[in-house]
């Protein structure tokens, strides 16, 4: 599991967020270790899930595959996605279109900084 402790993190408890931290590239393999690691952190708890995609490629299809498959068993326990991309101008364009798609939350967001995902996420909470 050491591998997914270099891309899964829990940036808070109340709310519960977690921060995807993907590579430049990625495999399945380490995609479905990534997404154990998140599935043991979560247990089955609503969470929100910020992604920084600011240094990563386009992923192969059969990764995009495996994404969405990945996703999809964790759809109803996401509550909102924010998503870095940096000045990546094709991630930012192919993230928007695959992951408004794939994941079904009422608030997908693109941020510039994990940090500003961070404080927009909690003052959702706070607003409650």
């Amino acid at each position: 599991m050491k591998r997914a402790k270099e891309h899964i993190f829990q940036l808070s408890e109340s709310p519960l967020i977690i921060l995807y931290k993907e590579g430049a590239t990625t495999s399945i393999e380490l995609l479905n270790i990534c997404f154990d690691e998140l599935e043991k952190i979560t247990d089955q708890r609503p969470f929100n899930m910020i992604i920084d995609l600011s240094i990563a490629r386009p992923p192969r299809t059969e990764v995009r595959h495996e994404i969405k498959s990945r996703f999809n068993t964790l759809n109803s326990e996401i509550e909102s996605l924010s998503l870095i991309v940096g000045n990546n101008f094709i991630i930012k364009i192919a993230a928007q279109f695959v992951f408004r798609g794939m994941v079904k939350t009422k608030t997908t967001q693109l941020c510039k900084t994990v940090e500003i995902a961070t404080e927009e996420i909690k003052k959702r909470y706070e607003n409650r």
